[in-house]
Formats: C-alpha cells, structure tokens, sequence
C-alpha cells in the first residue's frame, strides 16, 4: 500500500512540474517603443522586464527603489524606465503576457 502511494505522489507531482514548465510563445521580432524596467548593477544592465505603458513602469520603479532604499543596498543599484527598440515573445506566465527577450537599442 505505501509504494502504491508513492508511485501515485511522484506521478502527480512530476504531472505537476511538467505543466508548471516555461513554454516560450510567439516571438514578436525589433518591436519599436517598448517601455522596460531596467535593472542595473555597477553600470551593467543585467535584467529588464517588460511595462505596457510608462505610469505601470514608474510606479514599479518607486516600488523597487524604495524596497532597496529599506536594505540598505541601494548605492550600486539603479533601476531605469527605458523607452526601447527589443525582441518580444509571448509569455502566459507573465502579469502583462509578454516579456522581452534581448534589448536591440535604446540600453
């Protein structure tokens, strides 16, 4: 009865990681007038994620801002609402549906 019911657990919860998994949509290719939230660190940019519009990506800054500024950790950290030429794809795990992929210009 016990292996039965671990056999059972693995299968749901393997079934359960194999749906959870990124499945990368449709890319959208040199999409011009992206708005990204820019992360840098040390004068590299090392993530951006994508806003629908400027309002959604400067009130998401000033969250952030002020989550570092509470840490202590905010000298090497700078966070940029960028206007930008990018590379989008579909995203269905994402709050706007999409997510951008490689920055063209506009870094």
């Amino acid at each position: 009865m016990k292996k039965i019911l671990t056999t059972i657990s693995l299968l749901l919860f393997v079934t359960i990681a194999v749906a959870l998994e990124y499945k990368p949509g449709k890319k959208i290719p040199a999409k011009e007038g992206v708005v990204g939230l820019l992360l840098i660190l040390s004068g590299k940019t090392i993530e951006h994620v994508f806003k629908p519009n400027l309002s959604a990506c400067l009130k998401s800054k000033r969250t952030a801002t002020r989550q570092m500024d509470s840490n202590g950790k905010s000298e090497r950290v700078q966070f940029k609402c960028k206007i930008l030429v990018a590379d989008l794809e579909e995203d269905s795990q994402t709050k706007y549906g999409l997510r951008i992929t490689k920055i063209i210009s506009g870094d």
